[in-house]
């Protein structure tokens, strides 16, 4: 319970969309609702992650536990691979991709 309630609303959808992910490849506005996502605090995992925006890759990050928090946009592509699971915190503020929390 501790972690719905660290990051307001974990699971459920945003205009259809789901507001959680796992391992994969998702277009952000189609696969998964717009917002702030992070991974599930206090994991250890080695973990792979990849953001585009337009046509450039912005990040691509390994690297073991807990990672930084993702501003997610409409028409981002979203990959990542042994995260285990991210959830939705808050709709996204900015067009920033980590953000400092």
């Amino acid at each position: 319970m501790a972690v719905a309630l660290t990051l307001g609303v974990w699971a459920g959808c945003s205009g259809g969309l789901p507001r959680t992910a796992a391992s994969g490849d998702y277009l952000v506005g189609v696969d998964l609702a717009e917002g702030v996502y992070m991974t599930v605090p206090g994991a250890n995992y080695r973990c792979r992650w990849k953001l585009t925006r337009g046509d450039r890759s912005l990040y691509n990050m390994k690297g073991l536990g807990p990672v930084a928090v993702l501003n997610l946009l409409a028409g981002d592509r979203f990959e990542t691979e042994g995260c285990g699971e991210w959830g939705w915190a808050r709709p996204a503020r900015s067009n920033a991709v980590l953000l400092e929390d």
